[in-house]
Parts: C-alpha cells; structure tokens; sequence
C-alpha cells in the first residue's frame, strides 16, 4: 500500500514505501529533503513551490520504475524545472544548498 502525504501545494507518495529499486533509500531521502525544502522557502512564490513539486513528483514516478523503463527526458525535464528554481533562490538559503548538494546525486541516480 502506498503512503500519501497530504501538503498544501500537491498530494505526493511517501517516498520511502513508494520506491522500490536499487537506490530508493537514497532517492527516497533526496525527493523528501527536496519536498521539505521546497515547502519551507519563504522566496517561493507558491505558484514556483506548485512547480517544484511537480517536478519532485516525476522524479518519483519515473525514480521507482527500473532503469530502463524511466522516460530519461521526463527526467531531464523535471531537473531542469528544479534547477531553474533554483536560481530564484539566493545561494545562501537552505533550498539552494539542498539543490546543489542532491541535483548532482539525482542525475546520476536516474542514469541522465
């Protein structure tokens, strides 16, 4: 049975019983810090946190189905959104650290 959270923005799975393959305890981490992340930066218009979480979201979706499976563009798409937000963000805050450290992390799990 899958777990869903209800937040304010958009109803996403709980990441951790939704993702099944190879490296879903570390995506599972990444896309919940990401979400959290998402949710607490005040400079997000709440249209922009929609956005994020759409594009955390597709990571998932695509993120739980085996390598070869995954719709790389999809995945290239959803990155690039998160990306773009945040450059929105000053360096300091707590949402650009999280995207520098895991964006990398992400392209790599997702093999793009």
């Amino acid at each position: 049975m899958v777990g869903i959270i209800s937040y304010k923005y958009i109803s996403i799975f709980k990441y951790e019983s939704y993702i099944t393959t190879d490296t879903s305890d570390q995506l599972a981490k990444i896309l919940t810090t990401l979400q959290k992340s998402i949710n607490d930066q005040p400079a997000l218009s709440e249209n922009q946190k929609k956005e994020a979480l759409e594009a955390v979201e597709t990571i998932a979706e695509e993120g739980k189905k085996p390598s070869g499976e995954r719709v790389n563009k999809l995945c290239s798409m959803a990155l690039n959104a998160l990306k773009g937000i945040a450059s929105a963000v000053t360096d300091a805050s707590k949402l650009a650290e999280v995207f520098k450290t895991y964006l990398p992390t992400l392209t790599t799990i997702l093999g793009i």
